[in-house]
Parts: C-alpha cells; sequence; structure tokens
C-alpha cells in the first residue's frame, strides 16, 4: 500500500509530465489554440504560402536566366511545383468556388509552362521536352474540367 508521501510524490510526478506534453500546444506562439481544428488550419495556410513561395523561387530563377540552363531545370521540377501549391490550395478550401480557382490557377501555370517550352527548338535525351509540358496542361485543364463538374 502506498503512504500518504508516495501518493502525493506521484501525483505531483504526474501534473509534472501532464505539463511538459502538451500535444495541443502552439509551439510556435507558446499558445493554446481553441480547438484541434485551428492548429490543422494554421499549418494549412502555412502550408499554401510554403508552396507558392517554392513555386515562384523555381519560376523567378526560370525567367531571370531564359534558357542558358535549360539541361539543369526538368520539366518535372517545376511540374512538381505547381501540383504541390494546388494540392496544398484544395486541402484548405472546401468552397467550390475557391476549389475551381485553384485548379484554374494551376492551368495557368501549365499554359505558361507549355507555352515556354513550346518557344523552345530542341530536345533532350531523345525526349521533347513540349510533348511533357502539354500533357501536363491538358491534365490541368482536365481536372479543372471534373471538379467544375463534381462540384454543382
Amino acid at each position: 500500500m502506498l503512504g500518504k508521501k508516495s501518493v502525493l510524490t506521484l501525483a505531483v510526478v504526474a501534473g509534472m509530465v501532464a505539463l511538459a506534453f502538451q500535444p495541443w500546444r502552439d509551439a510556435s506562439s507558446g499558445q493554446e489554440p481553441k480547438h484541434a481544428g485551428d492548429q490543422v488550419a494554421k499549418l494549412g495556410k502555412e502550408r499554401v504560402l510554403a508552396a507558392g513561395k517554392a513555386y515562384s523561387a523555381w519560376h523567378k530563377q526560370w525567367t531571370s536566366k531564359g534558357d542558358s540552363l535549360i539541361n539543369e531545370r526538368p520539366f518535372g521540377m517545376i511540374y512538381d511545383l505547381s501540383v504541390r501549391w494546388l494540392n496544398a490550395e484544395l486541402d484548405v478550401e472546401d468552397k467550390k468556388d475557391e476549389r475551381i480557382s485553384a485548379y484554374a490557377r494551376h492551368l495557368d501555370r501549365m499554359k505558361f509552362w507549355a507555352a515556354e517550352w513550346n518557344s523552345m527548338e530542341f530536345q533532350l535525351e531523345g525526349m521533347n521536352k513540349r510533348l511533357i509540358a502539354q500533357a501536363a496542361q491538358k491534365e490541368a485543364e482536365h481536372w479543372l474540367a471534373k471538379e467544375r463538374q463534381v462540384r454543382k
């Protein structure tokens, strides 16, 4: 049987452990969110911003250097960054119009890259990158049309 002193010590230790481990606590501000959904929403918004910045940085590098380093900047990277940005936006948005707008922005990015790659006359290692960019644009068009159809 535990004595009063042992029970009190156990209670103090358990309280300290509970205070030390607070998964609901927002580590960046030291504030507790009103509920767990607030933390998820905050992280979702941060994800959208981070994805947009990553895409914009890659886009800026490309447009500032033109085609001088074409072989060092594969289309797959810009495509991946655009899709990551799209997925981040879709994860935080439930409204039909905002989801459609996210798909439309992705399509605009793919149209830009299809035009960019189409204007260049080159083939790399037997692969026509224009076809890859055009396929990405068609994929984006399909996703947008599908979202418009499903979310009526």
